[in-house]
């Protein structure tokens, strides 16, 4: 029943319908004010709205495998970069899982394959996996977005009350890596950069910065915050980190 409504106002409504009270496939849900006509309008044609709620049958004794808080470390990297994924494969069924496949890809090519043990009615399991940006440009050297698919029972070994949520995608872009041009005496400025090591001084690794100096010989300085350090890079020196390998020593 509900309480007079001033002229203009309105009334909030929250109505919960449970699936159990539904038929199987599509139900129309009608909400009709004045249901018994207790009230005379100008306008009786209007009290009546429409709603379709499709119920899909749920079999309590079947498990459901799906990928849930799907994360990405970054969403954008370089060939010489990586990023980690993280998201849980859960059994949102009534039944345990027994074991099953976890595949990963980028678009239609198979980056990863788990063999994920039983989880039980309701639980998950946490799964970190880190990527490279090498491998999500392939042997053909394409930059660009990446769609990557986690997919959860891949091979089809559980039955399951829902077949169609066992995917999930998010996209990462890759990048061409950092390549300076540089001329003899020239510097490069490294201040912020993420790194393992401080670029600095004897055992700098240029490995993970996606810097190349090929065909530079000259003075180098590599700044990060307040370290500095200044050198000479002769030929020996250049040919190490000629394929972004070597070392500052």
């Amino acid at each position: 029943d509900i309480n007079a409504i001033d002229a203009g106002g309105y009334r909030n409504m929250t109505v919960t319908v449970n699936g159990n009270e539904l038929d199987t496939g599509s139900n129309m849900i009608f909400i009709i004010a004045d249901a018994d006509g207790q009230l005379d309008e100008p306008d009786e044609n209007n009290n009546a709205a429409v709603q379709i709620i499709n119920v899909q049958k749920t079999d309590k004794n079947k498990p459901d495998l799906c990928i849930l808080d799907y994360t990405v470390s970054s969403t954008s990297i370089t060939s010489e970069g990586s990023v980690t994924l993280n998201f849980k494969y859960t059994n949102a069924g009534f039944a345990d899982a027994s074991a099953s496949t976890l595949k990963i890809f980028n678009g239609s090519t198979l980056l990863r394959t788990f063999n994920i043990d039983s989880i039980i009615a309701g639980g998950f399991q946490d799964i970190p996996v880190k990527l490279y940006g090498y491998e999500l440009i392939g042997d053909n050297g394409e930059f660009g977005t990446k769609d990557i698919y986690v997919v959860a029972d891949a091979n089809n070994q559980i039955i399951e009350n829902n077949e169609n949520n066992n995917s999930a995608c998010c996209s990462i872009e890759v990048k061409e890596p950092f390549s300076p041009s540089m001329q003899e005496s020239d510097s490069i400025d490294l201040t912020g950069w993420q790194h393992d090591a401080p670029l600095c001084g004897p055992g700098c690794s240029l490995e993970d910065e996606g810097v190349f100096l090929d065909g530079y010989v000259g003075d180098l300085t590599i700044c990060n915050t307040a370290d500095v350090f200044s050198g000479n890079l002769d030929t020996e020196d250049n040919q190490l980190l000629k394929n972004n390998k070597g070392m500052i020593a």
